[in-house]
């Protein structure tokens, strides 16, 4: 006598285990690729700086962690990682941000990329690993990173120094304060909020929140909270210059 397998378990059951198993095989599935980057990007890494270039740790970081797809071609954030020429300009705001373990935003780097980036950017950033010249002699200099302009109450100089490095990551349309760009002079001008009142720029709103009416007291931007330092007196006069020079 042949005995079904619905005769012997409840319909029901059979239903929920088929679901079970669908539901474990798509997760399984879907999270594979994922798993696979981030067990290859965890492997034993050589963190000499004098042995790391731009493609070592554009494969473990910038690749690795999927840095690029929020800062690749077309990215509002300031910040391009598709090539080397693009990573050159934001080795500051690289470092700060990897330091202060702001980015990536699901998490700090682990231990070991985050020695791998740092040793790189300590070492000039460079492209190719040093070989010795033809001759025998010495080695191929690094360039240095570009360095920042001078501070100075102009949008290129503050935007340099202060909001690429310290606002843009939030304050820009893939960010957490998209409804405050920062990553543009327009967007500044013309936000929704007005920012800027050059007519009376104490009382402009982007000067009233990186200063403190209070006395001792820290201000409310850059956060605290995410590793920032305030600005310094001198960067808070030259937001406040640069807002009363704009036009009215």
């Amino acid at each position: 006598m042949e005995i079904s397998i619905s005769q012997t378990f409840p319909i029901k059951l059979i239903r929920k285990c088929e679901i079970l198993v669908t539901y474990s095989i798509l997760i399984m599935t879907l999270g594979g690729c994922d798993y696979m980057v981030l067990k290859n990007s965890s492997a034993p890494l050589t963190l000499g700086s004098s042995q790391v270039d731009y493609s070592a740790v554009n494969q473990a970081v910038f690749q690795g962690f999927h840095c690029v797809t929020c800062h690749g071609a077309g990215s509002s954030t300031g910040v391009f990682l598709d090539s080397y020429s693009d990573v050159m300009p934001s080795i500051p705001l690289i470092k700060s941000v990897i330091e202060s373990g702001i980015m990536p935003p699901s998490a700090p780097l682990p231990t070991a990329e985050k020695e791998m980036i740092l040793d790189w950017i300590a070492a000039g950033a460079p492209e190719f690993l040093n070989s010795p010249a033809p001759s025998g002699g010495p080695a191929t200099p690094v360039p240095d990173p570009t360095p920042l302009p001078p501070l100075a109450p102009t949008y290129a100089s503050l935007n340099a120094n202060i909001f690429l490095p310290k606002c843009v990551i939030c304050h820009s349309a893939a960010g957490s304060a998209s409804k405050v760009p920062l990553d543009t002079l327009d967007a500044i001008v013309n936000a929704t909020t007005p920012l800027v009142t050059p007519a009376n720029p104490t009382q402009s709103l982007l000067y009233r929140k990186v200063t403190s009416a209070t006395p001792g007291a820290a201000p409310e931007m850059p956060p605290p909270k995410d590793g920032f330092s305030p600005l310094s007196d001198d960067e808070q006069a030259n937001i406040l210059q640069w807002i009363a020079n704009l036009p009215q």
